[in-house]
């Protein structure tokens, strides 16, 4: 009789979490700051060309806000995003994708990673920290893991998420707050003949560093990055080499793409 009063005492508790995710974050004050920048602030890139950007957080009351880097904990959390206009075709926002593999990459490289205030190491890796005038910044990620810019023009983005809360870990149901960073303006140029040759460059290259057998204990970053930039080139050549290197063989490393 025990075991079915507590099975039966958790259906509330199971149905109010359901019910906290389904939920609308608030939107915070103006007191949390989402930055969203490209690496040395360029601004120009070409139609399938890597787009690299960076964000932080930060917060003008110290203490009073948490970023958590599972937004599932949070009632109504959301992952990082971003939305641009013109209206662009998102990149699948489901949990494992790449952008979000990867900012896991750099809160837990090692166990750590975390640029910005004291966050050296990691205390508890949780992935919980308080917000404060200074900082809490991610490393560089591609825009490219988000959205995809299919035609030539003018575009402004802006990065949201829902991953900052004021209400205290010790509480069962912890509400998000929505962040909306700074927008940025983007010119995207079609230009066939560098779409060809960057992805000829990166062919050459991938060809030339990435098919042996010690990729991962020497070029596994390196590698990673020329077969992204080859995959979001999304060019009628990028495929193409893409298939070429799906030979069978078995490699020290998943082939990148």
């Amino acid at each position: 009789m025990q075991k079915i009063f507590v099975t039966i005492g958790l259906v509330p508790f199971v149905l109010l979490s359901s019910f906290a995710q389904d939920l609308e974050p608030v939107s915070a004050s103006a007191d949390v700051v989402l930055r969203l920048g490209t690496e040395a602030d360029l601004l120009r890139f070409h139609l399938g060309e890597l787009i690299p950007i960076k964000s932080s957080y930060s917060a003008t009351i110290p203490g009073r806000y948490t970023w958590v880097s599972q937004s599932s904990k949070l009632a109504a959390g959301r992952s990082l995003e971003i939305s641009c206009k013109p209206a662009v075709e998102r990149v699948s926002g489901n949990s494992e994708s790449v952008a979000d593999l990867t900012f896991s990459r750099i809160l837990y490289a090692p166990c750590g990673g975390v640029g910005g205030g004291s966050y050296s190491g990691c205390a508890d890796c949780d992935g919980e920290y308080p917000l404060t005038a200074k900082a809490l910044t991610f490393g560089v990620v591609p825009m490219n893991a988000y959205v995809r810019f299919c035609a030539a023009g003018t575009y402004t983005c802006q990065a949201y998420s829902a991953q900052v809360t004021a209400t205290s870990r010790d509480e069962k149901i912890r509400s998000a707050l929505l962040v909306k960073s700074n927008p940025i303006i983007l010119t995207i140029v079609d230009d066939p003949g560098w779409t060809r040759s960057t992805a000829l460059a990166n062919a050459n290259a991938y060809e030339r560093l990435c098919r042996g057998d010690d990729v991962v204990e020497h070029r596994f970053s390196e590698c990673s990055d020329v077969a992204q930039r080859i995959t979001y080139l999304d060019s009628l050549d990028s495929p193409a080499i893409e298939v070429r290197w799906f030979d069978g063989r078995k490699h020290s490393w998943d082939n990148g793409f």
